[in-house]
């Protein structure tokens, strides 16, 4: 007897094993994400369609591993290009909001209430209609490293191409922000030997 019940449960622990694979063999994998690199190889921006998100398109910020640097990513600010101007927008992430209570910005928009922080629409944001914009106005719960890559920001339309990630009104990283140009650079050195003379 004692046997009988033994073959019967090991028969039925199969029987559920193969129906549990069969369930998930049938189900679609995760989506891969894509990645949108930041320039100054410190912050990338991920991308998916929404697994279970409000909104199709869902965003983590990566934070790239420092160690060793000295050097900690604190972000309290992130903007995501989009296609559509009256795309909804929104965070799960405790404490931050859509900036200004508007799902996005036009380019005048950003421009008016932006670019003299971070820089204008076209340079940051080039090819695209509309952006994003996310913040903790605290700043109370920033996005670290210890707890980045959680997709907490969702866009209601086709993935972005660009991004800037910010802290305290500076940019840490993006996917188009212009690097300083030779003759820019020389500029600024030949105006500094100009002051050393004059002292």
């Amino acid at each position: 007897m004692n046997s009988f019940l033994l073959r019967f449960s090991f028969a039925a622990l199969a029987v559920a094993a193969l129906g549990h694979a069969s369930l998930h063999a049938g189900a679609p994998p995760p989506p891969t994400p894509d990645t949108i690199f930041g320039v100054f190889g410190k912050v990338n921006l991920l991308e998916r369609t929404s697994l279970f998100g409000p909104l199709p398109t869902e965003y983590a910020v990566d934070i790239l591993d420092e160690e060793g640097t000295g050097a900690t990513v604190v972000i309290d600010f992130l903007a995501i290009s989009t296609d559509d101007e009256f795309a909804d927008s929104v965070t799960t992430r405790g404490n931050w909001i859509p900036s200004l209570s508007v799902s996005v910005l036009t380019p005048t928009g950003w421009n008016s209430s932006y670019s003299s922080t971070y820089g204008s629409f076209v340079t940051l944001f080039p090819g695209d209609s509309a952006v994003a914009v996310f913040e903790d106005p605290g700043p109370l719960n920033p996005i670290v490293e210890s707890d980045d890559e959680a997709y907490e920001f969702f866009i209601g339309s086709t993935p972005s191409t660009h991004f800037i990630a910010a802290n305290g009104g500076s940019i840490i990283d993006g996917s188009a922000i212009p690097e300083p140009t030779g003759a820019m650079l020389a500029g600024l050195g030949i105006f500094g030997l100009v002051l050393r003379r004059r002292r």
